[in-house]
């Protein structure tokens, strides 16, 4: 039933989902995928670099589940956004031939770039910073983080790496990396008064599911790598996939509790009765496309009463955009995080 299975996944992210248990086993399966013990250096395959990613993927999930745990809001979206990135360049190592090679020498020039100040005022020699990058690595660099989810998506045959990149890594860097408009925006309320603290455009639970689904994402793919079972991370990482709420959907909840037309809601829910009477009742599935579309259009059309007035181009788009995914999730839903 599709607007009972969204209603469901709009709850779950907002009830609560302790598993300190599962988590705990979690953890110990994916270290134990970590079957390097000395770092072979230069000689380093992509399932090493994917291991090394994963380690690192470890400390951060414990350390946002420590920031939220003291309320350091901040920081655990700040985590949150390096475990997205520690994710993507793990996969990339272990799905795209060449990247380890391109790794090192994006470690070679970042030698050079945060050793070049000491060379320009003569502490260091020039001569020798260069024979140590080329020691180190070769011409080249990773890509920057959007191509390489591009490239795992087209090696793995699957767009999770795309998702993580577009609904969390860009928002993330918007407003909590970058030191621009956005970030900056977030010290001014809707009356224009400047606040000392931020407001937080994301959840606390929002960053802890998030990682908590990166780990076991990650976690699968080198399992597959080592041919054992993934079983439990795929699990895990569908749990918490799904009841992450992303940055952008909590700050149209929050933007929603203040601007909605309440004295609408009322016509808004015979609109989501009228949506789930049709489909329930068997109707939708008998229906032509075209006809299933204009009636599930009316229904929306007459849920988005509740939203603020927008300009009518701006709405039209809004419950074209809605019916065309709402008819998408109907009709052939999707496994989201690409684990199973």
């Amino acid at each position: 039933m599709p607007a009972r299975s969204a209603l469901w996944a709009i709850l779950r992210t907002l009830l609560p989902y302790p598993d300190p248990v599962r988590r705990h086993r979690v953890r110990r399966a994916a270290r134990q995928l970590v079957t390097c013990t000395h770092w072979p250096g230069n000689v380093a395959t992509g399932e090493q670099v994917a291991q090394l990613a994963a380690l690192h993927l470890l400390w951060l999930q414990r350390e946002v589940h420590n920031a939220a745990r003291n309320r350091h809001d901040e920081a655990a979206a700040l985590v949150a956004r390096a475990a997205v990135e520690t994710t993507v360049v793990g996969l990339y190592c272990l799905h795209v031939p060449g990247a380890v090679e391109q790794m090192q020498a994006g470690n070679a020039k970042y030698l050079n770039r945060m050793f070049e100040f000491l060379s320009t005022e003569g502490v260091f020699p020039t001569g020798l910073l260069e024979v140590l990058v080329a020691e180190i690595g070769g011409e080249g660099d990773l890509p920057p983080l959007n191509p390489m989810a591009m490239r795992v998506a087209e090696h793995s045959q699957h767009p999770i790496t795309l998702d993580l990149y577009r609904r969390l890594f860009i928002p993330l860097s918007t407003f909590f990396a970058h030191g621009e408009g956005h970030a900056l925006l977030r010290h001014v309320d809707p009356h224009d008064r400047l606040h000392d603290r931020p407001i937080y455009p994301w959840t606390i639970r929002g960053a802890l599911r998030a990682t908590d689904a990166y780990v076991g994402i990650l976690a699968t793919h080198v399992a597959r790598q080592q041919e054992v079972s993934a079983d439990t991370f795929i699990e895990y990482a569908d749990a918490h996939w799904e009841r992450t709420v992303l940055p952008l959907v909590a700050m149209f909840g929050r933007s929603a509790r203040r601007s909605l037309r309440w004295r609408k809601l009322p016509q808004a829910m015979m609109g989501i009765r009228k949506v789930v009477r049709y489909y329930r009742s068997g109707v939708a599935s008998s229906d032509t496309a075209e006809l299933r579309e204009e009636r599930t259009r009316r229904g929306i059309e007459q849920i988005v009463q509740v939203l603020p007035e927008l300009p009518e181009a701006v709405m039209a788009r809004a419950v074209q955009e809605l019916t065309t995914a709402f008819l998408s999730r109907s009709e052939s839903p999707t496994d989201q995080t690409g684990t199973s």
